[in-house]
């Protein structure tokens, strides 16, 4: 079985993008407050390993921008976050 190490690493922020605003868990990883182990990360995204993985590499990726539903999402300023991601 793999160990991996879960560090607290803060991840830049993309242009516009403040963290301090995002309350979730998913915001005190991207601000280095609650550890994670990354396994990649692009300028709109962060992909790293579940707490509770059923694979060993069962990972999340998630939108640096605090995104709270999909309803607030639009084809004019969210396709290429939304490229990324598919």
């Amino acid at each position: 079985t793999t160990s991996w190490r879960f560090v607290c690493q803060h991840h830049p922020a993309p242009p516009g993008v403040d963290y301090s605003s995002n309350p979730t868990v998913f915001g005190r990883i991207l601000r280095g407050e609650s550890p994670a182990h990354t396994y990649h990360e692009t300028t709109n995204t962060l992909c790293f390993q579940d707490i509770h993985p059923h694979a060993p590499l069962h990972g999340l990726v998630i939108p640096k921008r605090c995104i709270p539903t999909v309803h607030g999402l639009t084809a004019a300023h969210d396709l290429p976050l939304l490229q990324e991601l598919h």
